[in-house]
């Protein structure tokens, strides 16, 4: 079958043969209907019939390679490489894609035609090297759930590899809700606090898995000891026996573990949740959390506390997402505000 014609006009392909249109538009979707049956395409559309052999572009009476038109694409549009990258993979993959030229957030939207049922994607392109924050991934998130879509990212590397990931907020919900325990006695010392009181230690560490057992005791972490504290739960001491004030404590937390304003209010909300709450550490994060007591069930998530405004690289995100697969859990960017408002973003590699 002969390829299609069409014109360039400025930074735009536009097909008149009735043809022609039927071809594109009707059986496979590319482009946009214009009055008097003619057909636009963007000049991502047209790289790609050209490259396919499915188009021919001219420019007044010139016939355009396709090397000629991703010359023109590439210094007409910023971005062209990476969004050009992400539509044929997308294409070759049997997506039928609309562009979104207007949108300041996709650059993409597709449904999948074999699966009618499923909800239809927005998808956000980015190169490796682009930098995120947070506040950009809610925005898309909240985007996508006003408009009943889901929320694609994809992100082509250096040499053009794509990652693609579904990006949702993640409700949370264990089975443990806090509770109260009787006041107590804790020793301070440098980065941890002991408890020995043996019936508080057995209730905290079997009802709330609270600390690990430090001999008879239980020695608990900061942040853990911050919560009973607040919660007037504990009462802190030094190894002289000075008592130590809430103040105190907390400007020592600060000097010891510089990041415990943002940990803090996110190790209270998934305790809120009914999660127990443990730290990350081994695995790179600030927690990891269970929907049911640890001797029941593995931790099912790898939370990161960060700042909505906090500016993320992709290289980091890859590295998170793909160690909490590697682990079978879920991870999650805890995300807050400068009210302590906290929404939980969940990513998951997906091969569209």
């Amino acid at each position: 079958m002969n390829p299609a014609t069409a014109e360039l006009q400025e930074d735009q392909v536009i097909v008149t043969k009735p043809k022609d249109v039927g071809r594109l538009f009707n059986k496979s979707r590319f482009g946009t209907p214009l009055s008097k049956n003619q057909l636009r395409l963007d000049v991502i559309e047209a790289c790609f019939l050209v490259e396919e052999k499915k188009l021919v572009v001219y420019s007044k009476g010139k016939k355009l390679t396709w090397e000629d038109l991703v010359t023109i694409a590439a210094s007409n549009k910023e971005t062209f490489e990476k969004r050009y990258l992400i539509f044929t993979d997308l294409r070759r993959r049997g997506h039928q894609l609309k562009l979104l030229p207007k949108d300041p957030s996709f650059t993409f939207y597709t449904k999948n035609q074999q699966e009618q049922t499923k909800p239809p994607s927005l998808i956000a392109t980015f190169s490796e090297r682009e930098q995120c924050t947070i506040n950009r991934l809610v925005s898309l998130i909240n985007h996508a759930n006003q408009q009943k879509n889901n929320c694609w990212l994809s992100i082509a590397d250096e040499e053009g590899d794509i990652t693609y990931y579904e990006l949702d907020s993640q409700p949370l919900e264990g089975t443990v809700k806090p509770q109260s325990f009787k006041k107590t006695k804790g020793i301070l010392l440098q980065d941890r606090v002991l408890i020995f009181n043996q019936s508080i230690v057995d209730t905290l560490h079997q009802q709330e898995f609270f600390g690990k057992r430090f001999g008879k005791g239980l020695q608990i972490s900061l942040v853990e000891a911050f919560y009973l504290i607040k919660k007037n739960m504990l009462n802190l001491h030094s190894t002289t026996g000075k008592k130590i004030s809430e103040k105190s404590f907390e400007k020592h937390v600060k000097q010891i573990q510089p990041d415990i304003a943002k940990r803090y209010p996110v190790y209270c909300d998934l305790k809120k949740q009914g999660l127990i709450v443990k730290t990350g550490f081994k695995f790179g994060n600030h927690f990891r959390a269970y929907t049911d007591h640890p001797d029941q069930t593995h931790a099912e998530y790898l939370i990161h506390a960060i700042p909505s405004d906090e500016i993320l690289g992709w290289a980091e995100i890859s590295r998170a997402i793909r160690l909490a697969h590697s682990v079978n859990k879920t991870f999650l960017f805890a995300s807050i505000d400068e009210k302590e408002n906290i929404m939980y973003l969940s990513f998951k590699r997906i091969r569209p």
